[in-house]
């Protein structure tokens, strides 16, 4: 299977979080009056392939994404906001403040060791194009 259009099934612990994180790329899509069929294209998935995104079914690669956010003009910080996976994890410890480290720890938590190493290598990669590619204030 191409990494780009790579699909993960949904383990128990994180139907929450793919369902949240569904809402919002859907939000996101409704917002730019982008019609499921038009991102589907753009991206070079199927329509069907957004909605189970969009309904939590299926999570999409980084690759996948990182393409979505962009096209919908939303950072990954606003498609995994607040209203979003913060809520999940602060939902755990009421009144406690989460950072995204530990929203992070969280979620790496429910990935196998093949899907970890994945993440690694998506991580190198991001650091070093950042490193390249600075983000202008």
């Amino acid at each position: 299977m191409n990494s780009s259009v790579a699909s993960y099934k949904i383990k128990p612990q994180m139907a929450e979080t793919a369902r949240i994180l569904g809402a919002n790329i859907r939000k996101a899509r409704k917002e730019r009056n982008i019609k499921t069929k038009e991102l589907a294209s753009l991206l070079g998935l199927s329509a069907t392939y957004i909605g189970l995104i969009e309904r939590g079914e299926r999570t999409p690669s980084f690759e996948v994404l990182l393409q979505m956010c962009g096209l919908l003009g939303r950072s990954c910080d606003e498609v995994l906001s607040a209203d979003g996976l913060s809520s999940v994890a602060k939902s755990k410890s009421p009144g406690k403040t989460v950072s995204d480290l530990e929203i992070a720890s969280d979620m790496l938590k429910a990935f196998s060791e093949e899907e970890l190493g994945l993440i690694v290598n998506f991580l190198k990669i991001f650091r070093s194009y950042a490193q390249k590619n600075p983000a202008k204030s």
